[in-house]
């Protein structure tokens, strides 16, 4: 065989192995590709970044590609949709992180100053200022739409912080006036009802009837029994449990309690409220967002590492690479 068959032969033979492994990589499930940890919202570019890999071997991806802007919104938990406005268009949308496509909350208003969602992510509450009224969006990975309309301003104050159950019946609203803070109730069949003055409401979640509330101007953490009914506070932090400025907060769909302190100080509480254990993330703790599989993200900055905390077992803290492009520059984003 001559030396110009060989060559011939060999090149046909490498353009064969490459096609058997472009066909053999099409034809590999969904399920065996690099699976996602999560997503966040990069609020710098007004995309939204996937992470991928699993815990102690991720990285943060390039943004989906969608067809707007978005400035501001939120990832739902069960991390494959996300509720967001966008600068592009009025209304607010829920997005399929998966088919990456965008539909329209019904009745919602042109234009949202703030949205909070349900800890289960199947309900939402859409403040708009503008109009002074609350909008509650139902089925947000369905055929989403508004279900109730609230008149906010009964207090004469501002709204500062919410929170909505994860039926959509009952909300929990944080308003200021004079420098004074003062809570109140709201479910869809009864007036607002005022249930206590906080020196500085930073956080709240539903947990089941119950709601937790984050008083970072008198570093506590709060437990409000039966919102619905009684709306009885009940003390169970204190700077004694390592709260200094609480503003992180997460709870689970067990019913456990994290909470974050500006002391990077992770403390844990079980379904009765009581405290299990503390741990640092050795962060400055900015947020606690669920990602797959009970893992929390801690941390925002892309120009530094991201920060994971294990929810489940020993309470683990690991880290993301930080975006090349980013980190060698210094950004601050």
């Amino acid at each position: 065989m001559t030396a110009f068959a060989i060559r011939r032969n060999s090149i046909r033979l490498l353009l064969l192995l490459l096609s058997l492994a472009v066909s053999v990589r099409a034809q590999i499930p969904t399920s065996f590709q690099s699976p996602i940890l999560g997503y966040f919202i990069d609020s710098n570019i007004g995309k939204i970044r996937p992470i991928s890999g699993i815990p102690g071997s991720a990285r943060i991806e390039l943004p989906l590609t969608l067809p707007f802007t978005i400035r501001d919104g939120a990832i739902l938990p069960d991390q494959q949709h996300a509720i967001i406005t966008t600068t592009d268009q009025p209304g607010v949308f829920v997005v399929d992180l998966k088919s990456l496509t965008a539909r329209a909350i019904s009745g919602a208003p042109s234009s949202v100053s703030e949205i909070r969602i349900s800890p289960d992510g199947s309900i939402a509450a859409l403040f708009a200022a503008a109009e002074s009224k609350m909008f509650v969006a139902i089925d947000l990975s369905g055929v989403a739409t508004i279900r109730d309309i609230l008149d906010v301003p009964f207090t004469g104050g501002s709204l500062r912080e919410f929170a909505i159950s994860n039926d959509g019946s009952v909300l929990l609203m944080d308003f200021a006036s004079n420098d004074e803070e003062n809570l109140y109730t709201w479910k869809a069949s009864d007036p607002p009802r005022f249930v206590m003055r906080p020196a500085h409401v930073s956080n709240m979640s539903f947990r089941g009837d119950d709601a937790v509330i984050l008083d970072s101007g008198a570093n506590e953490a709060l437990l409000i029994r039966n919102v619905r009914d009684q709306a009885e506070p009940i003390r169970i932090a204190g700077p004694g449990d390592g709260l200094d400025q609480p503003s992180a907060l997460f709870v689970s769909n067990r019913g456990e309690i994290y909470i974050g302190s500006d002391l990077n100080t992770i403390l844990r509480f079980d379904e009765s409220g009581r405290l299990q254990w503390r741990t640092s993330c050795h962060c400055v703790l900015t947020t606690m967002a669920p990602l797959v599989g009970g893992w929390l993200r801690l941390t925002n900055r892309l120009d530094q590492p991201l920060i994971i905390f294990d929810g489940n077992r020993s309470g683990d803290v690991l880290f993301i690479p930080a975006l090349p492009e980013l980190s060698a520059h210094g950004s601050g984003r």
